[in-house]
């Protein structure tokens, strides 16, 4: 998607860009000193395979929904990637539990939740699973 349309289509489709959202659009940002070479080597894998095919990734792009829960502030405030074009939201996560699922999955609910455990995915099933 041609970086002009990008804010139009949010819009339209009630997706909360942050202020500073190109920052994050179509490169690889890293999460923080601590993420795993793993954690990155997939996001790297995935946005390639997504860049590649002429699809708009963000990664590591704040989304705001504090305005579901009364202003509070979000537990997971920060999606891994997000396949614009799809609406579709890729959390890689070392070690997820149930409940963060589940949080994770209330908070992002205008999206395709995809929530991937590292020590149990390859990358190509990550692949199958999000047909890419």
């Amino acid at each position: 998607m041609k970086h002009d349309l990008v804010y139009g289509f949010c819009r339209k489709h009630g997706i909360p860009l942050a202020s500073g959202w190109q920052a994050s659009e179509n490169c690889v940002r890293p999460h923080d000193r601590n993420e795993t070479d793993k954690h990155w080597e997939y996001k790297c894998a995935i946005f390639r395979r997504l860049f590649c095919a002429g699809q708009t990734v963000f990664t590591e792009l704040k989304l705001d929904y504090s305005w579901r829960t009364g202003g509070a502030r979000m537990r997971f405030p920060t999606a891994d990637i997000l396949w614009l074009e799809e609406r579709i939201l890729i959390e890689l996560e070392s070690a997820p539990t149930p409940k963060t699922v589940v949080l994770k999955g209330e908070q992002f609910k205008d999206f395709n939740l995809f929530v991937f455990d590292l020590r149990k995915e390859s990358l190509e099933g990550i692949f199958e699973r999000l047909g890419i």
